[in-house]
């Protein structure tokens, strides 16, 4: 029988808590373990720099040429190698994987906003942890309850657990 999978994803102020790093080292006993990474103030920084606006709509950041989604791709990739070794430093099996849609959908290179990977995945995945701090777990709750509802559904979604770790 196949493992089990699941999907993780943290908000950026937990990156490198040994907690969270512990937390996902016993979930990944249980299921294929996917680690969702980000990289949004680094992009907004390299935005800045590269003169592109920052603007942002109901998905996520709003791009407007290939050359945006391109430089915000790249910071996510170098931001996936990292987390990726630091996980593998800590003795956590995972796969770290950038809200990035390209080869899948004709080509067309495309950002998701984190926070909707757990709605978009949900009929694929069996099990996913959304990580944030202790303060931010109802306003997540909250967050995935208004989504799952505004698509006509009951209830809290069932594969989506909200976990609070201190900083």
């Amino acid at each position: 029988m196949a493992r089990l999978t699941a999907l993780a994803k943290t908000s950026s102020e937990l990156l490198g808590n040994p907690a969270v790093a512990q937390f996902l080292k016993e979930q990944a006993a249980g299921y294929a373990l996917f680690y969702l990474t980000g990289g949004g103030k680094q992009i907004n920084q390299a935005f800045d720099a590269a003169g592109y606006k920052i603007e942002f709509g109901p998905l996520g950041r709003v791009t407007t040429t290939f050359q945006e989604r391109q430089l915000a791709r790249d910071i996510l990739e170098r931001n996936q190698a990292e987390v990726q070794d630091d996980f593998t430093g800590r003795g956590v099996p995972l796969t770290v994987i950038i809200p990035v849609v390209d080869k899948e959908v004709g080509g067309v290179l495309t950002h998701i906003n984190g926070d909707l990977m757990p709605i978009m995945l949900y009929n694929g995945f069996d099990k996913f942890f959304v990580l944030t701090m202790i303060k931010n777990v109802e306003a997540k709750r909250h967050y995935y309850q208004r989504i799952w509802s505004a698509l006509g559904a009951t209830g809290f979604p069932s594969k989506i657990q909200v976990v609070g770790f201190d900083e």
